[in-house]
Parts: C-alpha cells; sequence; structure tokens
C-alpha cells in the first residue's frame, strides 16, 4: 500500500535516528550525518542541519527543493542498512542511485568485523509497520 505523505513529513519520521543522508546528481554526492540533525521547513526549501549549529545556516547543511521528490520507497539491500530512496517520480525509479536516499541505522558494526546490530534492526521492522514501505509525496 502507498502512504500519501510530505517530503517534510517522511524525513520528520525517519530523522530522530537518521544514519546518513546521501544527495546525489551526476558530478558528486554529499553525505550528512548524525543523529543531532533538525529540520526546518519555508514555503520553497526544505534545511536539515545540525541541532548544535547556532543557526541552520553556520555549519554544514543541506537545502533540499519541496517540490523536488514526488515519490520514496524503501530499499533494502543483503549484507547492507536499508534506506529510503526519493525520486522526482516513481517511473524514475531506475537503477540503485536515487538522487536523494536516507539511510536507516546500521545494521552492522563495522569496528566488530561486520557484527549485526539487533536493536537497529528492530528499529526498522518497528518502523515499516507503522509507516509503511512505499511513500507518494505531496
Amino acid at each position: 500500500m502507498t502512504r500519501q505523505i510530505t517530503t517534510a513529513g517522511l524525513i520528520r519520521k525517519i530523522l530522530p535516528k537518521i544514519g546518513t543522508l546521501i544527495l546525489r546528481n551526476d558530478s558528486g554526492s554529499m553525505e550528512l550525518r548524525g543523529q543531532d540533525l533538525k529540520l526546518k521547513e519555508s514555503a520553497e526549501w526544505l534545511t536539515l542541519y545540525h541541532a548544535s549549529a547556532p543557526s541552520s545556516e553556520s555549519r554544514s547543511h543541506l537545502h533540499l527543493r519541496k517540490k523536488a521528490f514526488r515519490y520514496a520507497h524503501i530499499v533494502e539491500r543483503d549484507g547492507g542498512s536499508p534506506c529510503i530512496a526519493f525520486w522526482p517520480h516513481k517511473q524514475d525509479r531506475t537503477g540503485d542511485r536515487p538522487p536523494l536516499c536516507v539511510f536507516f541505522p546500521s545494521f552492522y558494526d563495522w569496528e566488530r568485523n561486520k557484527a549485526p546490530i539487533a536493536k537497529n534492526r528492530r528499529y526498522f521492522r518497528k518502523w515499516i509497520e507503522r509507516n509503511g514501505r512505499e511513500f507518494k509525496l505531496e
């Protein structure tokens, strides 16, 4: 079942336990990490920034156009952590490199020989039960 929600609403649902946010284009990619991220919303933009910053513009941050994405879905890969992949439109969903990807907390402890992290897997399963796997973004 596809759920209808705003881009800001969907990001807010994962924001408390975000793993990594990746924004890609043909020239490269940008990663924003940390579980201290906040979301600020204006008429046309969403701004993600670190809560410890004196203002949203004073440290590393990310601006997203509110209407840039109309579709999102959960992507799971063997040996990796799941993410929410954001696309301009559902029909744009090609390949495995969405323009915006928000990862859930890591399923693996890379410093301990990729040991599984059970609490992050439980969090993901509960998140899916509450929120679903596919989203039409308003």
